[in-house]
């Protein structure tokens, strides 16, 4: 799906010409531990033997800045290359500060540090902290020999993709086309066609499909000549590559038309595993479009093509598990588990292991970097206003030595200090008591909250006390009418009485028990809803919290006195104002907030 670079974070490639004799040897040890990390590892000790080197010469006072430079710069790549991604932090920060401070733009050690410095932050996930190293770095890394650009074009795709992270699709797109005709000059095809793969990928990871698709069309044109193999491969890999961002867009028959002409032009040259991603590609978005028999068709019809392979790899593999599923659900099932089978087979000895390896990356240090960066920005702040003070006890103690010489002026010079003191008291005494006042004000206000809260509160109980008084008369001329009733029929309504006062119990205790919560869930609610449903009212609100709390619509009606023709109302109301559709779309939209 497009080009993606090798996740060894980020270790900067530099050939020990570059450097001082000195550090040659130490150099050479990082070289060393790339080779060993391509195949397979490194050895701890020999890193640390590297470092104990660098060590000794920094502990050299005297080295002049640019040689200081190159020995931090070499010292966080060994760092980053053996995994020890929190301790080169400092020592990249250092090499990239001291190299814009003392080296000139064009210098490559200073494009060396500044590159590992931004390659360092990008990995991250600082790109707002990366861009500038890593802009600043190409000045010096577009100087390299055209046999020695591969750090150049490593640090050109970690700013490409950093502009583009942060939205400067313009700053991009000149990196873009300066370096395509850098490469177009040097008549680099193989550059040219990845540089234009992964423009339009990062693009198309932003999710700017539209730049991401005009990105690729530029590039297809590059490319036209049927009469070359790699012009005709490197013409479908883009294809392929823009077929993605078309069906993000919606065009299916483009994407999928694409993706037709890269799979059978890489079946013409017999590019086996590059035309089974483009089958597996295929197969995923017309299963994913709902055309199942589609995908199935195709697929018999190359079956005996896609046959040819000894089972699933790393462009293959979800090939299978596609079909997998694809046959399960046409009814065939012993093929489908076949290819299930293989598929989980891989995944589990391939798969598996690559992704818990990347769950234990640490890229969790973006906060750290971060705050890192501030704490040094404030150092520099505090720095400076040291310096201002330490400049501003001078002037005061030259100005003191200034009043001692002239006699004659201390008179003037007090009376002078006497009335701006006066002034300075006047100006404190003012203040203070404007705080006082206004702290008078604040006091004030949550008297009369508090007033006003235990006013609501008496009066709440007032008219509890009334409710309960007026329930009492009524049952005591309820109890005098049946008393005057026959014995039969009296005890009938003695019976309807005690009922009637249990439901009335019940009811009570039920709007004692959700009254805390009602109110608790209204203060919640009220600014997530009137932001969700505007112009709903302050009953509409108590309705949507007393649905929040799982109360029928007839419960509803009884806590809040009314009919439930009037709930009903209310419920149909909210619906309404909120757009939503559907039996139950009000209940599930209070449940989510």
């Amino acid at each position: 799906m497009g080009v993606t670079e090798k996740g060894c974070a980020q270790h900067i490639p530099i050939s020990s010409q570059h450097f001082y004799a000195g550090l040659s040897e130490p150099y050479t040890g990082t070289i060393k531990l790339a080779d060993q990390e391509a195949s397979g590892g490194y050895e701890r000790h020999s890193v640390d033997s590297i470092l104990a080197i660098l060590d000794d010469h920094l502990a050299n006072a005297t080295v002049i800045e640019r040689l200081r430079v190159c020995q931090l710069a070499v010292y966080g790549q060994l760092l980053i290359q053996s995994g020890r991604l929190a301790d080169a932090y400092p020592y990249c920060k250092m090499a990239n500060d001291l190299a814009v401070e003392n080296l000139v733009e064009d210098d490559l050690i200073r494009g060396y540090a500044q590159a590992g410095y931004g390659m360092y932050l990008e990995f991250y996930q600082t790109p707002e902290l990366a861009l500038e190293p890593l802009q600043q770095s190409l000045v010096a890394l577009n100087q390299l020999d055209p046999g020695s650009t591969f750090p150049y074009q490593k640090v050109y795709n970690a700013t490409l993709r950093t502009a583009i992270k942060l939205g400067q699709l313009a700053n991009a797109k000149r990196y873009h086309d300066r370096n395509t005709a850098l490469l177009i000059a040097r008549g680099d095809t193989i550059g040219l066609a990845k540089a234009v793969n992964a423009y339009g990928f990062f693009l198309q990871m932003a999710n700017y499909h539209e730049e991401a698709i005009a990105a690729f069309n530029e590039g297809i044109d590059l490319f036209q000549s049927p009469q070359r193999m790699d012009s005709r491969l490197w013409h479908v890999n883009l294809l392929e590559s823009m077929a993605h961002s078309l069906m993000a867009n919606g065009q299916v028959e483009a994407g999928l038309a694409n993706l037709d002409e890269a799979y059978y032009t890489r079946k013409e040259y017999d590019r086996y595993a590059w035309a089974m991603q483009a089958m597996g590609y295929i197969v995923q978005y017309l299963v994913d479009t709902g055309q199942d028999e589609g995908a199935f068709r195709f697929f018999r019809k190359e079956q005996a093509y896609f046959s040819q392979g000894e089972g699933p790899d790393f462009r293959t593999c979800f090939l299978y598990q596609h079909l997998g599923g694809l046959l399960t659900r046409l009814g065939y099932p012993v093929e489908a588990e076949e290819y299930s089978r293989a598929y989980n087979a891989f995944a589990a000895n391939n798969l598996l292991p690559k992704a818990e390896a990347q769950l234990q990356e640490p890229k969790a240090l973006s906060e750290h970097i971060l705050l890192q960066k501030r704490a040094q920005e404030q150092s520099a702040i505090i720095n400076q206003l040291e310096i201002e003070q330490l400049r501003r006890e001078v002037r005061l103690r030259q100005f003191g030595l200034a009043l001692l010489g002239l006699l004659l002026a201390v008179t003037v010079l007090s009376a002078v200090a006497y009335r701006w003191n006066r002034r300075r008291n006047e100006r404190e005494r003012q203040r203070a008591d404007d705080d006082r006042r206004r702290i008078l004000e604040l006091e004030n206000e949550n008297l009369k909250y508090s007033v006003a809260t235990r006013e609501r509160d008496i009066k709440r109980l007032a008219a509890d006390n009334r409710l309960r008084t007026k329930l009492k008369r009524e049952i005591l001329q309820r109890i005098e009418t049946i008393n005057r009733l026959p014995v039969g029929e009296r005890e009938t309504q003695f019976g309807k009485l005690r009922s009637e006062l249990s439901t009335t119990i019940e009811d009570q205790e039920m709007i004692s028990k959700l009254q805390d919560q009602v109110e608790t869930i209204n203060a919640e609610f009220e600014d997530r809803l009137r932001d969700k449903i505007p112009g709903i009212t302050a009953q509409e609100i108590r309705y949507c919290s007393l649905l929040r709390l799982g109360i029928n619509n007839q419960s509803i009606a009884q806590l809040l006195n009314k009919s439930d023709a009037t709930t009903r109302s209310y419920k149909y109301r909210i619906t309404k104002k909120a757009g939503l559709g559907g039996r139950n779309a009000l209940q599930i939209l209070v449940d989510s907030l």
